[in-house]
């Protein structure tokens, strides 16, 4: 006899659900459509320019500037509906990514690295050579804490990557 085996989608806890919303609207200052927010898996992408601060040492602030609207501008273009995305930390950008698996969020990721190969920045003495850094991560309550806890640790790996590639290791 066969069985019969419904697939729904997972989703995350009212008090999950209210922790991520109150984190964003925290940062953001914008409510957020909790409806969406609370399919599971969420994940968490972390995107930063490795070389902003040479960038602005080199070129000075506007040029910096104009790099990270760029990369603003490309995640505009590459997020789905349902995806939040906002500044985070210095020079570093978030998107949760709800009914995303972490492999989900690494496409993501790199659907934004490509449409940044091209990125026009020009100064004076040729193009300015920027190198997008991801971080992804797969929202797990019980094992992360908070969504406040699990984007800091996020963030910290993020930097950790940013110092190595910057040391050379």
């Amino acid at each position: 006899k066969g069985m019969v085996r419904t697939i729904s989608a997972r989703r995350l806890t009212a008090d999950v659900i209210q922790d991520v919303a109150r984190f964003v609207t925290d940062l953001t200052g914008h409510p957020v459509d909790q409806g969406s927010l609370g399919v599971a898996p969420l994940s968490i992408l972390l995107l930063a320019l490795a070389d902003l601060r040479s960038v602005r040492d080199r070129y000075g602030e506007e040029v910096a500037e104009d790099a990270l609207r760029q990369v603003a501008q490309a995640l505009v273009l590459q997020k789905r509906k349902a995806d939040i995305t906002c500044r985070y930390g210095d020079g570093q950008f978030l998107v949760l990514a709800p009914d995303t698996p972490r492999y989900g969020a690494s496409i993501l990721a790199e659907r934004i690295r490509q449409s940044l190969i091209a990125l026009d920045l020009e100064v004076v003495d040729g193009p300015v050579p920027v190198t997008l850094l991801a971080y992804t991560a797969e929202f797990r309550p019980s094992m992360d804490g908070s969504i406040r806890e699990a984007v800091e640790k996020a963030s910290s790996m993020l930097s950790q990557r940013a110092a190595r590639l910057s040391s050379g290791i």
